[in-house]
Parts: structure tokens; C-alpha cells; sequence
């Protein structure tokens, strides 16, 4: 199997990004405003803060480059789908955080 290149794996990622943006053309832009803005309040509020990019890279599939903050919350609500979490509103609030925090093997 051939190994692929730095480039590839960046441009993966950025596909990635782009096909979740289409993805998600109907997601309100107010809903995902305030996901973003609770995103902001919640990593401090919740300590999920320094495990920002571990969230990124092993749940999200960020592994090459790091979302916009827009991304990260689209990527989170797909993220919540998959793992049946309702609503999946792009937030990682005090449902989703503990099921994060359990999938990356964090401790409480």
C-alpha cells in the first residue's frame, strides 16, 4: 500500500472541511453562531479547553490541519449523530463532553 504525502493528508483535510460545509448548507447560520459562542463559553467553563486539538484530531478527523471554529462545531454536530446524541447542535456541552472525554479515554 502506498504510503500517502503530507500534501495529500492537508488536502484530505481541507476536502473533508469543504464537504461538510456543503454538507451542512441548510444548517442555520444563527444556530451555528451560537454554537461557536458556546463553544467558547463551554471549553473553559467545562475544561475541555486543553483537549481542544486531541478532540479534533481523534474524534473530528482533523489530523493534518486544525477547523475554523465553524468546522470544529459542523464536525462536532456530525460527530453527535454518529454517536447518537440529540439535539446535534455542534455543541460540546455537558451531554457530549463526558461522552468525548470517555471516547478519548480521559478520566473524569
Amino acid at each position: 500500500m502506498a504510503r500517502r504525502s503530507s500534501f495529500d493528508a492537508v488536502i484530505d483535510d481541507c476536502l473533508r472541511e469543504m464537504e461538510g460545509e456543503l454538507e451542512f448548507e441548510t444548517y442555520a447560520e444563527k444556530t451555528l453562531k451560537h454554537a461557536v459562542l458556546s463553544n467558547r463559553r463551554y471549553k473553559v467553563s467545562l475544561g475541555w479547553n486543553t483537549f481542544e486539538q486531541k478532540i479534533a484530531e481523534q474524534l473530528l478527523g482533523y489530523t493534518n490541519s486544525s477547523p475554523t471554529e465553524e468546522a470544529f462545531a459542523k464536525a462536532v454536530a456530525r460527530w453527535q449523530v454518529d454517536h447518537n446524541i440529540w439535539p446535534s447542535d455542534g455543541m460540546i456541552g455537558p451531554d457530549t463532553w463526558p461522552r468525548m472525554r470517555s471516547a478519548l479515554g480521559i478520566a473524569p
